[in-house]
Parts: C-alpha cells; structure tokens; sequence
C-alpha cells in the first residue's frame, strides 16, 4: 500500500496511529471496497452507453435526439395516432432570428430549425397539433419555453420550421387550433 498525501488532517491521524503508520486514500478505499474495479467504473460507463445507443439504432428502437428534434418512430413509420386531452384556440406568432441560440425556459437554446413552440402553462415536453383555421395545413410540434407575453389574444410562439411548415412567415400572425396530445 502507498502513503497517503499527508494533508493536515492526515498528518493528525498519522500521529494518533504513530509516526509510521498511513491513512488509506479515498481512491485507496474505493479500490479496496470494490475489488480494484472502482476507479475504472466511469471509463467503462462511457463505453456502455454509446454501445446501448448503438444498439437501439441497430435494432429500430426509438430514440428522441435532442440535437435533431426527432420524434417520428422509427424506420420512417407513421407517427402513431395519440389521444387529444385538450384542445383551444386562438393566434399564434414565430419567433424572431435574432433570438437564435438565446436559452428557452426550459434550459435549452432555441434553434429555429426545430418544430418548438412556446406556451404559457404546458408542461415541458408536451406535443402538440397545431393547425391554421383558415387552411389544412398543421404541424407537431414539442413546448420547450413560456410565452407569449403581453398580447391575451396569442396562445403560442413557434419556432420558425413551425412557422414555415404552416404558412405563418409571410403574414407573422395566424389564428389557430391547438391540440395537446396525451404522452405516449
């Protein structure tokens, strides 16, 4: 066994056991308790978990990444219908590009190329189905931030892929219909 760094709480308990005796280190302790695996451990959970992300890819699971904002299943299969919990009505704006990688409320940066939407009072995570009143068009999208503010009449705030995919860019305001899908 190698002598311990002698801090001077060390150094106290040394002199208590005599002048040639040595306190264990935490990493000493640690190697001892878990058969000399414990300061390997988080090499080897790196290694885990890229294999079980590999795996899923491999086998079809579904797997939301954050970094594409995916949640299709997979293999390009139809999304599987959810139940609609609740639904309201009212405009809905987009955000502007200058607010490009400015953190949400929920702690992530808004990136304009996700289907996100901003809402007052749903939970994080959320889905909804929103779709133009005066048109078919309609797009899933995942609340990720709070808002709109200051305008009672705007019930949500959309990314601008959102925007784009209903046809909201030109005009900047378009009444809509919301739908909130239960969790799967």
């Amino acid at each position: 066994m190698t002598l311990a760094r002698r801090t001077p709480r060390r150094r106290n308990q040394a002199k208590a056991l005599g002048s040639r005796a040595s306190v264990p280190s935490v990493h000493e302790r640690e190697r001892g308790l878990l058969g000399g695996l414990g300061y390997r451990l988080h090499e080897h959970a790196s290694v885990a978990l890229i294999a079980l992300v590999i795996g899923c890819a491999i086998h079809g699971g579904s797997v939301t990444s954050p970094d594409t904002g995916s949640i299709a299943p997979p293999n390009n299969a139809p999304a599987p219908e959810r139940e609609v919990v609740g639904r309201f009505e009212g405009e809905a704006s987009y955000y502007a590009d200058s607010l490009v990688g400015h953190p949400t409320a929920s702690g992530e940066p808004y990136r304009r190329e996700l289907l996100t939407a901003a809402h007052p009072s749903l939970p994080f995570g959320t889905l909804v189905r929103v779709t133009r009143v005066d048109g078919e068009a309609s797009v899933l999208c995942r609340i990720n931030d709070r808002g709109p503010f200051g305008r009672r009449k705007r019930v949500l705030d959309l990314s601008r892929a959102a925007a784009e995919q209903l046809g909201l860019v030109q005009a900047g305001v378009a009444r809509v219909r919301v739908e909130v899908l239960a969790s799967p």
